[in-house]
């Protein structure tokens, strides 16, 4: 009668591990397959033993294994499950694409196209499919710039171009519930007609200032000098409140030119394998350990000549590649040579909503020059209330916390588990300040006399200035009373810093603080009285012609008090002395001003 067999290995391939690099130790009998190459052999085909691939089972190539076949073979079972038996070859079966005889690159910023379905209950998986028959592409207006950004709301699928906005209906039944089956859907299901925004506006090319929250997405139009918010009101340019000037003067110098930035190390010489014939694929070491400004993703130059090989991640002093350097010949890397790496940086609008704060982020960044600004909307008051001192990388909120990067590491925002911690950002603190404008009767010049604030302790008036008053010509026999020539200047007044209630101490001995300090103590800066911190304004500015005086003093100026103007401007900024990075409040500053005598 018939006998069923169950076949052990169905449709098999056979590994050999033959290739061996370097020395052989001497054969003896009782090891013939060092004869061989198998003791200590390498994986074959590749110039060098890779750590990516997969090792050989426990034993193969133990020259302790007196078995020639465990040690020397490696069996792999065909993973498709209608191979044949024992068939001498394999062929790549049904395929799933269609190849084109002359095939053309087509480059269609202003479209977008959709593939099949993934479907993770039945594991059906055709987003590589892409059908030929089928009308799967929708366009955008040319003539409003490339596609930037794309995102999903409810039904609505919206489309960022560098200069509209535009929304289209999606099916997302056949998007993210079919069953796998066969559907024959109506033209147009999964992406509808594209409708604009009203309004002219864009996201640019700066898809990286997109933050959304709720049913608000926020964006920056760089090409038109605003930021944008938009919501189910529509788009709103929200830089237009109180901030369009400040917006439109430093939108304009974002750049999109793409700029190369080299990082030049020395190298303490490049690892290799046992036998020296060939480089380490994975890293080189260099001679100090400060690599983390050098990105991911930089390119290697040696002797001037730039490589297809690029830094994966950086530790200590090793940089992590790509691949191994394989030009030694010509110009090997040793101990001391000079190494490149080149990565190429762009300007940008860097955006994000703080989650904990409740405030969209902002940073423009201007990478060339080094200069950013950092700042937030608050929905609660449509304004922007706050510049930050720090420079994040990326900005994004994760379950209540907020986070950014800088230099390849993550930081928490408002963390609380450390004290004395305000205003520092990347182990850095900076003084906090706020800047109030006095703006009484703004039709009456006035000479402001005095400055104070309710609050804590610790601040200081860092500057007090007064508007500029326009170009006065100023006599000839003030500037120079030999030469014809008129010339103008720009007044303005400015006082002195005014110190913290701190920082001002001083005594009738000439100490003062830090210094020990002997009863009585005197103020140079902030007195308290009845809980306010107040002091008078001294003057810094040169004494203008026609200005009242009353004679010059030791140094050849004109002592003056008060500052005089139609509006004057305050910055009150932490010192660095009264319980630096602790909690410092401030709930309002004032003056006093009498109405000037001019």
């Amino acid at each position: 009668m018939g006998y069923r067999l169950n076949v052990k290995y169905y449709n098999s391939f056979w590994l050999k591990k033959t290739i061996y690099v370097g020395s052989l130790p001497n054969p003896t009998a009782n090891q013939p397959d060092q004869n061989r190459g198998g003791y200590g052999s390498n994986f074959p085909g590749l110039p060098w033993n890779p750590t990516d691939f997969p090792n050989f089972p426990s034993g193969a190539g133990d020259s302790q294994n007196s078995n020639y076949d465990e040690v020397e073979n490696w069996f792999i079972e065909e993973s498709r499950y209608q191979g044949g038996f024992n068939n001498v070859s394999t062929d790549y079966g049904a395929k799933a694409y269609l190849k084109e005889d002359n095939n053309s690159q087509e480059y269609r910023p202003n479209a977008l196209i959709y593939s099949g379905v993934y479907n993770s209950r039945t594991g059906l998986n055709d987003t590589n499919v892409f059908s030929v028959g089928e009308a799967i592409t929708r366009s955008v207006d040319p003539h409003q710039g490339s596609v930037q950004k794309l995102y999903a709301e409810d039904t609505n699928l919206i489309v960022f171009q560098e200069d509209k906005v535009n929304r289209a209906l999606i099916d997302k039944d056949t998007l993210y519930t079919s069953e796998g089956g066969t559907q024959t859907l109506p033209q147009g299901v999964v992406i509808g007609q594209l409708t604009p925004y009203k309004g002219e506006f864009g996201i640019s090319k700066n898809p990286e200032s997109f933050a959304v929250y709720g049913f608000r997405k926020y964006f920056a139009d760089k090409d038109r000098g605003s930021i944008m918010r938009l919501s189910y009101d529509g788009m709103t340019e929200i830089s237009e409140y109180g901030m369009s000037n400040f917006f439109r003067d430093q939108l304009k110098n974002i750049s999109e030119i793409q700029q190369p930035v080299d990082f030049v190390k020395t190298s303490n010489g490049q690892f290799s394998t046992p036998s020296g014939v060939f480089p380490d694929p994975k890293w080189v070491q260099t001679l100090g350990i400060l690599n983390s400004d050098v990105p991911t993703g930089s390119a290697l130059i040696v002797a001037g000549i730039e490589y297809p090989i690029y830094v994966t991640a950086v530790e200590g002093s090793y940089i992590y590649l790509t691949s191994h350097y394989n030009d030694n010949a010509n110009n090997p890397i040793t101990s001391g040579t000079v190494l490149t790496f080149r990565t190429y940086i762009k300007d940008k609008i860097q955006g994000a909503w703080d989650i904990y704060d409740r405030n969209y982020i902002v940073s423009l960044q201007q990478e060339s020059q080094s200069d950013y600004h950092t700042l937030s909307f608050d929905e609660s008051v449509l304004g922007w209330p706050t510049f930050y001192s720090y420079r994040p990388g990326e900005m994004f909120s994760l379950k209540n916390t907020f986070f950014s990067t800088n230099s390849g590491e993550i930081y928490q925002h408002y963390f609380e588990g450390s004290s004395n911690n305000r205003n520092t950002f990347y182990g850095v603190t900076s003084k906090s300040s706020i800047t109030f404008v006095f703006n009484p009767a703004p039709n009456i010049n006035k000479n402001f006399l005095t400055v104070g604030y309710e609050g804590s302790n610790g601040w200081q008036a860092e500057s007090f200035i007064s508007d500029l008053q326009g170009l006065q010509e100023v006599p000839d026999n003030y500037v120079n009373p030999n030469t014809t020539i008129p010339s103008y200047v720009n007044y303005n007044d400015s006082s002195v810093i005014v110190n913290s209630y701190y920082e001002g101490a001083y005594d009738d001995q000439g100490n003062e603080y830090p210094a020990a300090l002997t009863e009585p103590i005197r103020r140079a800066g902030f007195h308290l009285k009845e809980g306010k911190y107040v002091a008078n304004l001294k003057s810094n500015s040169s004494t203008r012609a026609g200005e009242v005086v009353f004679g010059p003093d030791s140094y050849g100026g004109y002592p003056t008090s008060g500052i005089k103007g139609y509006v004057a401007t305050v910055k009150l900024s932490t010192d660095a002395s009264t319980n630096p990075g602790g909690q410092k409040q401030i709930f309002a500053a004032f003056t006093n001003q009498v109405t000037s005598s001019n």
